[in-house]
């Protein structure tokens, strides 16, 4: 005779990002791309860069969502980095908030117009690119670092 218990469960996919981020992270430095030019990163390592990026995302997005509701926090909605603050990780969270700029730029695609130079070596700025104005909210202007197009923490 089998006896069935009732537990309660809380979904968490979050934790199955762990393999496929360290899978993406091994093939971009099997890549061998070398240094990026002035105005971008080879193809492919980019395209594993900002894979890369999202995935850890959403991996930092669901570890903070269920430590607020494990900690009785689930109530009240907040990011990440404000998650972390709350838990006195606030070195953390000012790094985790400048990943979210970034993944913010690349899902909502931020454009950014510069005129460009092909060189004997390589692609470079014939004047420093300007991000359209309808990109970025306050968040990212905190952060980033609009001449050298890098946040302020992390580059």
């Amino acid at each position: 005779m089998s006896t069935t218990e009732e537990h309660d469960y809380v979904s968490g996919v979050f934790i199955h990002l762990l393999q496929p981020i360290a899978n993406l992270c091994d093939c971009m430095l099997q890549l061998g791309c070398g240094e990026p030019n002035e105005v971008q990163t080879s193809p492919m390592e980019n395209g594993y860069a900002i894979s890369i990026i999202a995935l850890a995302a959403f991996l930092l997005e669901g570890a903070c969502g269920r430590a607020r509701f494990v900690s009785g926090l689930d109530q009240k909605r907040c990011s990440a980095a404000d998650t972390l603050r709350h838990f006195g990780g606030n070195d953390l969270a000012d790094k985790v908030e400048e990943i979210f700029v970034v993944r913010d730029a690349i899902a909502h695609a931020h454009l950014w117009k510069a005129k460009i130079l092909w060189t004997e070596k390589d692609l470079r700025f014939a004047e420093p690119p300007v991000r359209l104005p309808s990109y970025g909210d306050k968040k990212f202007h905190r952060i980033v670092d609009l001449n050298s197009r890098t946040t302020r923490q992390l580059d």
